[in-house]
């Protein structure tokens, strides 16, 4: 990432700046102030508009499962005393299997089960995934 860089030329006299050149299209924000004291010409403020990437990055909200202790043994419990013949029969017709049907009752099973066993904790962060956009 090039940072501003700024060249000042054309000085008049000892404290008067004409002009400002940059590599980057509006890297600063002008605003125009009153002349110091008695000058005949008018003070500028430049404040650079780049913003930190951290800073520019809204925070997001990202759900985190948790695996308590015992977790997995009960998830087993669950799948055991399953009669998976059940999601079978329920996604047959005229003895044809509608495979996305049995797929979908399947896995929404499981993730029920899933979510009885585990816990869901929120977490907030405002760090992109990576700084450099990839």
């Amino acid at each position: 990432m090039s940072t501003p860089e700024s060249s000042w030329t054309s000085f008049e006299g000892e404290s008067t700046l004409d002009h400002i050149y940059t590599n980057i299209y509006d890297a600063f924000s002008t605003t125009f102030l009153p002349p110091f004291g008695k000058s005949d010409h008018n003070s500028l403020l430049m404040k650079s508009t780049y913003r930190q990437l951290l800073k520019r990055v809204r925070a997001t909200v990202r759900a985190v499962r948790v695996w308590p202790e015992g977790a997995e043994s009960e998830l087993q419990d669950c799948f055991q005393c399953t009669d998976w013949e059940m999601f079978k029969s329920a996604a047959t017709t005229d003895s044809l299997v509608d495979m996305n049907e049995y797929a979908a009752s399947v896995t929404g099973f499981i993730r029920k089960c899933v979510d009885d066993v585990t816990q869901t904790n929120q977490m907030h962060t405002s760090k992109p995934e990576t700084l450099d956009g990839q």
